[in-house]
C-alpha cells in the first residue's frame, strides 16, 4: 500500500510542478511578445508620414488599437501555447 501511495504523491507533485512550468512559461512568452509588439506598433505609427496617417485617424482611435491588438494577442497567444504545452506534458 506504500508503494502505491508514493507513486500517488510522486504523480501529483510533478503533475503541479509541469503545471506550475507551463504557467511560467506562457507568462514569459506572452510578456516578451507583448512587449515587442507595442515596441514595433510605436515605431511604426512615429514613423508614418504626418500628412497620411495622423490627418485622417484620430490619436484615440490609434490607442484604441494598440489596446485591442494586444490584448487579442495575449489571449490568443496564451491560449494556443497552453494547449501545445498541456499536448507535450500529456505525451510525456
Amino acid at each position: 500500500m506504500w508503494v502505491y501511495a508514493g507513486f500517488s504523491l510522486a504523480f501529483s507533485i510533478s503533475t503541479a510542478g509541469a503545471v506550475m512550468m507551463r504557467v511560467s512559461t506562457i507568462l514569459y512568452y506572452s510578456l516578451g511578445c507583448d512587449r515587442k509588439l507595442h515596441e514595433e506598433m510605436i515605431r511604426r505609427v512615429s514613423n508614418a508620414p504626418i500628412n497620411l496617417y495622423y490627418d485622417v485617424t484620430p490619436i484615440g482611435r490609434v490607442l484604441n488599437k494598440f489596446s485591442s491588438d494586444l490584448g487579442d494577442l495575449s489571449t490568443q497567444l496564451c491560449f494556443t501555447y497552453g494547449s501545445m504545452l498541456a499536448m507535450f506534458y500529456n505525451l510525456v
